[in-house]
Protein backbone atom coordinates (compact mmCIF):
# COMPACT_ATOMS: atom_id res chain seq x y z
CA UNK A 1 0.00 0.00 0.00
CA UNK A 2 2.91 2.53 0.83
CA UNK A 3 4.53 1.52 -2.45
CA UNK A 4 1.22 2.34 -4.34
CA UNK A 5 1.25 5.96 -2.83
CA UNK A 6 5.12 6.54 -3.43
CA UNK A 7 4.46 5.40 -6.89
CA UNK A 8 1.38 7.63 -7.53
CA UNK A 9 2.84 11.22 -5.64
CA UNK A 10 6.40 10.42 -7.69
CA UNK A 11 4.10 10.31 -11.04
CA UNK A 12 2.10 13.42 -9.98
CA UNK A 13 5.55 15.36 -9.49
CA UNK A 14 6.65 14.10 -12.95
CA UNK A 15 3.21 15.67 -14.20
CA UNK A 16 3.50 19.39 -12.61
CA UNK A 17 7.02 19.85 -13.70
CA UNK A 18 6.29 18.73 -17.68
CA UNK A 19 3.63 21.22 -17.23
CA UNK A 20 5.91 24.41 -15.66
CA UNK A 21 8.29 23.79 -18.90
CA UNK A 22 4.98 23.74 -21.31
CA UNK A 23 4.42 27.30 -19.77
CA UNK A 24 7.93 28.66 -20.19
CA UNK A 25 8.12 27.25 -23.52
CA UNK A 26 4.72 28.61 -24.53
CA UNK A 27 5.97 32.48 -23.21
CA UNK A 28 9.03 32.57 -24.90
CA UNK A 29 7.05 31.94 -28.21
CA UNK A 30 5.27 34.80 -27.11
CA UNK A 31 7.71 37.03 -26.71
CA UNK A 32 9.41 36.10 -29.88
CA UNK A 33 8.47 38.85 -32.37
CA UNK A 34 7.58 37.91 -35.62
CA UNK A 35 8.84 40.80 -37.95
CA UNK A 36 10.64 44.03 -36.63
CA UNK A 37 9.89 47.20 -38.39
CA UNK A 38 13.29 47.97 -40.80
CA UNK A 39 14.43 51.16 -41.01
CA UNK A 40 13.09 51.79 -44.57
CA UNK A 41 9.25 51.01 -43.73
CA UNK A 42 9.97 54.29 -40.97
CA UNK A 43 11.53 56.09 -43.80
CA UNK A 44 8.10 55.45 -45.97
CA UNK A 45 6.28 56.42 -43.83
CA UNK A 46 7.86 59.67 -43.24
CA UNK A 47 8.09 60.34 -46.18
CA UNK A 48 4.20 59.84 -47.05
CA UNK A 49 3.24 62.63 -44.47
CA UNK A 50 4.37 66.56 -45.02
CA UNK A 51 3.87 69.37 -43.35
CA UNK A 52 4.41 73.01 -42.53
CA UNK A 53 7.47 75.15 -43.31
CA UNK A 54 8.62 77.02 -40.37
CA UNK A 55 9.22 80.14 -42.78
CA UNK A 56 5.47 80.38 -43.26
CA UNK A 57 3.40 82.27 -41.68
CA UNK A 58 -0.63 82.28 -42.14
CA UNK A 59 -3.57 83.39 -40.91
CA UNK A 60 -7.26 82.71 -41.91
CA UNK A 61 -10.20 85.22 -41.40
CA UNK A 62 -13.78 84.35 -42.77
CA UNK A 63 -14.65 87.73 -44.95
CA UNK A 64 -18.31 86.43 -45.96
CA UNK A 65 -20.40 86.19 -43.59
CA UNK A 66 -18.51 88.81 -41.80
CA UNK A 67 -17.83 88.18 -37.96
CA UNK A 68 -20.32 89.24 -35.41
CA UNK A 69 -23.41 88.01 -37.97
CA UNK A 70 -24.10 84.76 -36.64
CA UNK A 71 -24.18 83.74 -32.92
CA UNK A 72 -23.94 80.53 -31.88
CA UNK A 73 -22.72 78.87 -28.82
CA UNK A 74 -19.04 78.79 -29.11
CA UNK A 75 -19.33 77.58 -32.52
CA UNK A 76 -18.69 79.25 -35.99
CA UNK A 77 -21.19 79.24 -37.67
CA UNK A 78 -22.22 79.65 -41.38
CA UNK A 79 -25.83 79.12 -43.61
CA UNK A 80 -26.26 76.25 -45.16
CA UNK A 81 -26.66 76.86 -49.22
CA UNK A 82 -25.51 80.74 -49.31
CA UNK A 83 -22.17 81.95 -50.41
CA UNK A 84 -19.36 81.81 -48.15
CA UNK A 85 -15.28 83.18 -48.11
CA UNK A 86 -12.36 83.70 -46.22
CA UNK A 87 -8.90 85.24 -46.65
CA UNK A 88 -5.66 83.38 -45.92
CA UNK A 89 -2.76 85.98 -44.80
CA UNK A 90 0.74 84.18 -46.07
CA UNK A 91 4.06 85.88 -44.75
CA UNK A 92 7.52 84.49 -45.77
CA UNK A 93 9.64 85.19 -42.70
CA UNK A 94 12.73 87.71 -42.75
CA UNK A 95 15.07 85.29 -41.62
CA UNK A 96 13.90 83.08 -44.14
CA UNK A 97 16.04 82.45 -47.19
CA UNK A 98 14.17 80.35 -49.03
CA UNK A 99 11.27 80.88 -51.71
CA UNK A 100 8.24 79.12 -51.94
CA UNK A 101 6.47 78.21 -54.91
CA UNK A 102 2.28 77.99 -53.70
CA UNK A 103 0.72 75.45 -55.52
CA UNK A 104 -3.21 74.46 -54.66
CA UNK A 105 -5.50 75.61 -51.89
CA UNK A 106 -8.45 73.61 -51.46
CA UNK A 107 -11.21 72.53 -48.73
CA UNK A 108 -13.60 69.43 -47.91
CA UNK A 109 -15.81 69.32 -44.90
CA UNK A 110 -15.56 65.82 -42.70
CA UNK A 111 -16.95 64.06 -40.28
CA UNK A 112 -15.69 65.36 -37.21
CA UNK A 113 -12.73 62.80 -36.03
CA UNK A 114 -12.67 61.04 -39.51
CA UNK A 115 -10.65 62.72 -42.17
CA UNK A 116 -10.74 59.93 -44.74
CA UNK A 117 -14.62 60.32 -45.26
CA UNK A 118 -15.32 63.72 -47.24
CA UNK A 119 -18.96 65.13 -47.00
CA UNK A 120 -18.27 67.29 -49.65
CA UNK A 121 -15.29 68.44 -51.40
CA UNK A 122 -15.22 72.23 -52.72
CA UNK A 123 -13.08 73.37 -55.82
CA UNK A 124 -9.38 73.17 -56.14
CA UNK A 125 -7.89 76.51 -56.33
CA UNK A 126 -4.51 76.13 -58.72
CA UNK A 127 -2.01 79.18 -57.45
CA UNK A 128 1.60 79.06 -59.26
CA UNK A 129 2.72 81.91 -57.23
CA UNK A 130 6.11 82.32 -55.50
CA UNK A 131 6.22 83.64 -52.40
CA UNK A 132 9.78 85.40 -51.90
CA UNK A 133 11.46 85.46 -48.23
CA UNK A 134 10.45 88.98 -46.59
CA UNK A 135 7.20 88.82 -48.37
CA UNK A 136 3.66 89.00 -47.75
CA UNK A 137 0.67 87.84 -50.06
CA UNK A 138 -3.39 87.44 -49.26
CA UNK A 139 -5.18 84.50 -51.11
CA UNK A 140 -9.56 85.02 -51.45
CA UNK A 141 -11.18 81.47 -51.29
CA UNK A 142 -14.84 81.10 -51.73
CA UNK A 143 -17.09 78.31 -51.36
CA UNK A 144 -21.03 77.13 -50.92
CA UNK A 145 -22.17 74.74 -48.53
CA UNK A 146 -24.72 72.28 -49.55
CA UNK A 147 -27.98 73.51 -48.36
CA UNK A 148 -29.28 69.85 -47.44
CA UNK A 149 -26.21 70.02 -44.57
CA UNK A 150 -28.57 72.54 -42.61
CA UNK A 151 -28.95 71.65 -39.04
CA UNK A 152 -25.77 69.48 -38.71
CA UNK A 153 -22.08 70.00 -37.59
CA UNK A 154 -19.08 68.82 -39.91
CA UNK A 155 -14.87 69.62 -39.65
CA UNK A 156 -14.39 72.22 -42.37
CA UNK A 157 -10.64 71.34 -43.39
CA UNK A 158 -8.58 74.15 -45.21
CA UNK A 159 -5.44 72.84 -46.62
CA UNK A 160 -2.51 74.88 -48.56
CA UNK A 161 0.31 73.04 -50.72
CA UNK A 162 3.36 74.49 -51.89
CA UNK A 163 7.16 73.71 -52.28
CA UNK A 164 10.59 75.38 -51.82
CA UNK A 165 13.23 75.81 -53.92
CA UNK A 166 14.45 71.79 -54.09
CA UNK A 167 10.74 71.06 -54.73
CA UNK A 168 10.18 69.24 -51.24
CA UNK A 169 6.74 69.64 -50.68
CA UNK A 170 4.45 70.61 -47.86
CA UNK A 171 1.02 70.37 -46.97
CA UNK A 172 0.14 73.41 -44.60
CA UNK A 173 -3.31 73.20 -42.46
CA UNK A 174 -4.87 76.03 -42.21
CA UNK A 175 -7.94 75.61 -40.37
CA UNK A 176 -9.70 72.68 -38.76
CA UNK A 177 -12.54 72.97 -36.57
CA UNK A 178 -16.33 72.06 -36.41
CA UNK A 179 -18.92 73.80 -38.33
CA UNK A 180 -22.32 74.41 -37.35
CA UNK A 181 -24.76 74.90 -40.72
CA UNK A 182 -27.73 76.88 -40.10
CA UNK A 183 -31.09 77.36 -42.04
CA UNK A 184 -31.34 80.44 -44.49
CA UNK A 185 -33.66 82.52 -42.67
CA UNK A 186 -34.68 85.00 -45.42
CA UNK A 187 -37.14 83.00 -47.19
CA UNK A 188 -40.83 82.77 -45.90
CA UNK A 189 -41.53 81.21 -42.06
CA UNK A 190 -44.45 78.89 -42.34
CA UNK A 191 -44.86 79.51 -38.12
CA UNK A 192 -44.55 83.05 -38.58
CA UNK A 193 -47.00 83.33 -41.25
CA UNK A 194 -49.55 81.42 -39.68
CA UNK A 195 -49.08 83.59 -36.82
CA UNK A 196 -49.92 86.91 -38.86
CA UNK A 197 -52.69 84.77 -40.19
CA UNK A 198 -53.95 84.51 -36.77
CA UNK A 199 -53.73 88.13 -35.71
CA UNK A 200 -55.61 89.38 -38.71
CA UNK A 201 -58.23 86.68 -38.28
CA UNK A 202 -58.71 88.13 -34.84
CA UNK A 203 -59.42 91.40 -35.24
CA UNK A 204 -61.49 91.06 -37.97
CA UNK A 205 -63.30 88.72 -35.65
CA UNK A 206 -63.07 91.77 -33.21
CA UNK A 207 -64.30 94.36 -35.91
CA UNK A 208 -67.27 92.02 -37.11
CA UNK A 209 -68.18 91.93 -33.27
CA UNK A 210 -68.05 95.87 -32.80
CA UNK A 211 -70.00 96.59 -35.92
CA UNK A 212 -73.06 94.07 -34.68
CA UNK A 213 -72.87 96.40 -31.61
CA UNK A 214 -73.11 99.39 -33.16
CA UNK A 215 -76.07 98.19 -35.98
CA UNK A 216 -77.95 96.76 -33.07
CA UNK A 217 -77.92 99.61 -30.95
CA UNK A 218 -78.53 102.26 -33.44
CA UNK A 219 -81.35 100.17 -34.56
CA UNK A 220 -82.87 100.21 -31.22
CA UNK A 221 -82.84 103.35 -30.82
CA UNK A 222 -84.52 103.90 -34.00
CA UNK A 223 -87.72 101.57 -33.01
CA UNK A 224 -87.99 103.44 -30.03
CA UNK A 225 -88.22 107.00 -31.23
CA UNK A 226 -90.84 105.55 -33.66
CA UNK A 227 -93.14 103.50 -31.17
CA UNK A 228 -92.75 106.72 -28.68
CA UNK A 229 -94.64 109.23 -31.83
CA UNK A 230 -97.25 106.43 -32.49
CA UNK A 231 -98.67 106.25 -29.36
CA UNK A 232 -98.60 110.17 -28.28
CA UNK A 233 -101.95 111.56 -28.18
CA UNK A 234 -103.59 114.10 -30.69
CA UNK A 235 -103.23 113.71 -34.66
CA UNK A 236 -101.56 116.81 -35.01
CA UNK A 237 -98.91 116.48 -32.51
CA UNK A 238 -98.08 112.82 -34.07
CA UNK A 239 -97.56 114.11 -37.20
CA UNK A 240 -95.07 116.18 -35.72
CA UNK A 241 -93.25 114.04 -33.29
CA UNK A 242 -93.40 111.65 -36.61
CA UNK A 243 -91.26 114.47 -38.37
CA UNK A 244 -88.82 115.00 -36.13
CA UNK A 245 -88.15 111.30 -35.60
CA UNK A 246 -87.69 110.94 -39.22
CA UNK A 247 -85.02 113.08 -38.98
CA UNK A 248 -83.17 113.02 -35.88
CA UNK A 249 -83.02 109.29 -35.43
CA UNK A 250 -81.57 108.47 -38.97
CA UNK A 251 -78.70 111.34 -37.88
CA UNK A 252 -77.91 109.09 -34.90
CA UNK A 253 -77.74 106.17 -37.21
CA UNK A 254 -75.13 107.63 -39.23
CA UNK A 255 -73.11 108.98 -36.44
CA UNK A 256 -72.84 105.86 -34.98
CA UNK A 257 -72.27 104.33 -37.96
CA UNK A 258 -69.39 106.82 -38.71
CA UNK A 259 -68.60 106.15 -34.90
CA UNK A 260 -68.00 102.22 -35.73
CA UNK A 261 -65.80 102.97 -38.98
CA UNK A 262 -63.41 104.91 -36.82
CA UNK A 263 -63.17 102.16 -34.35
CA UNK A 264 -62.99 99.61 -37.07
CA UNK A 265 -59.92 101.98 -38.92
CA UNK A 266 -58.29 102.16 -35.77
CA UNK A 267 -58.85 98.43 -34.72
CA UNK A 268 -57.15 97.70 -38.24
CA UNK A 269 -54.34 100.02 -37.34
CA UNK A 270 -53.64 98.48 -33.96
CA UNK A 271 -53.78 95.03 -35.61
CA UNK A 272 -50.79 95.98 -38.39
CA UNK A 273 -48.33 97.35 -35.52
CA UNK A 274 -49.21 94.51 -33.55
CA UNK A 275 -48.20 91.93 -36.24
CA UNK A 276 -45.46 94.81 -37.26
CA UNK A 277 -44.27 93.98 -33.78
CA UNK A 278 -44.56 90.34 -34.15
CA UNK A 279 -42.23 89.86 -37.55
CA UNK A 280 -39.74 92.03 -35.54
CA UNK A 281 -40.04 89.66 -32.18
CA UNK A 282 -39.54 86.14 -34.09
CA UNK A 283 -37.09 87.20 -36.21
CA UNK A 284 -34.52 84.48 -36.87
CA UNK A 285 -31.84 85.18 -34.82
CA UNK A 286 -28.07 85.02 -36.68
CA UNK A 287 -24.68 84.04 -35.57
CA UNK A 288 -21.06 85.38 -35.41
CA UNK A 289 -17.38 83.04 -36.23
CA UNK A 290 -15.21 83.95 -34.27
CA UNK A 291 -12.03 82.77 -35.37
Amino acid sequence: MMLRFALFSVVLLIGTQVQCQDVEIADEEFLTPSKLPTSEDSSVEQEDIFGSSSDINAILNFVNPPLDLHKSAGQISLVAGKQSSFIVWLENRQISSNAYTLYTLEAALHYPRYFGYHIQNFTVQRLHNTLEPKHQATLFYTFTPAAQLAGQHFDLAVILTYHDQTGKPYSHPLFNETIAFLEDGEGMDVELIFLGVMVVGVCILVIGFVWHWISTKASRRAQGSKSSATYNGGAKSSVNVSKTSATSPNVQFWLLHLQGIGVCLYLQHLSIQILVNVCETFKLPTQSPVI
